[in-house]
């Protein structure tokens, strides 16, 4: 098959209809570590873009297209154009979107971690891999933040998006309801409150975090049966979400269990 030479091309305009955010069914994955973990996971890769003249894909090529993807040869000029990386890696492509439902993931029980109003897709993504690396069932994310589905949160979360249940697009108001309903405690995270390994984890917990610098929404901080906070030394006034999140899941988690 002679490789794709246009930028026309049906896939690459695809692409561009992610990347702006007009596809709510499929995501983006750049590299070859993002498509591995998804066929890992089971998530039905569609197609996959590559270039032809790197033989080191051709195992996970192949893995590919045992489970149905298209695999398509395409220049690597347009690969390196429609990358979103400093070095792009040779291989673009396309899956569906897992889904999970509010209801799914709080099933689950233990320790579910939820973005309230965080809006960097990078740091929703560091947050995911720390949930999912240290023990936590699940991931909400509620509306008005980035989506876990942004090309940037599934890189940032080295594909663990793929292996954690994540609800997306959940009101705040449902999400208290569904969650107070289940037995769930709902605890907030911010400034002026216990440190987080004070705090015995014993059934079900959501873990709220805010926005980057705002903080949570305080209607939403209201609903919180008490507010975690980090001890930081003086002159220190907060860490960045993402690395407060995973301080946090470790303090309440404990040593996660090690792999098989």
């Amino acid at each position: 098959m002679e490789p794709i030479q246009s930028q026309g091309n049906a896939r690459l305009k695809e692409i561009r209809a992610l990347r702006a955010g007009k596809d709510k069914e499929s995501c983006l994955l750049e590299g070859p570590r993002l498509l591995g973990e998804a066929l890992e996971s089971g998530a039905q890769v569609r197609w996959v873009l590559h270039d032809p003249e790197e033989e080191g894909f051709i195992p996970l090529l192949a893995k590919a297209e045992q489970v149905g993807a298209e695999i398509l040869p395409c220049g690597r000029n347009l690969l390196r154009e429609e990358s979103d990386l400093d070095s792009p890696r040779g291989i673009l492509a396309v899956a569906e979107r897992p889904s999970a439902n509010l209801e799914d993931v709080l099933d689950a029980g233990g320790l579910v971690v939820v973005s309230a109003g965080i809006q960097d897709p990078g740091n929703l993504g560091s947050i995911l891999r720390s949930a999912a690396g240290l023990g936590a069932s699940g991931m909400v994310v509620l509306q008005g933040g980035a989506s876990p589905w942004h090309p940037r949160a599934i890189r940032g979360s080295a594909g663990m998006v793929f292996r954690l249940p994540v609800a997306e697009g959940i009101f705040p108001e449902s999400f208290c309801s569904e969650a107070d309903g289940k037995g769930y405690e709902i605890v907030a995270t911010g400034m002026a409150g216990e440190p987080p390994e004070s705090f015995n984890l014993f059934g079900s917990l959501a873990l709220l975090l805010g926005e980057e610098g705002g903080g949570l929404d305080p209607d939403l901080a209201q609903m919180c049966s008490r507010t975690l906070t980090i001890p930081l030394r003086k002159g220190v006034e907060s860490l960045n979400v993402g690395a407060a999140a995973a301080v946090m899941i470790h303090a309440l988690m404990g040593d996660p269990a090690p792999s098989s």
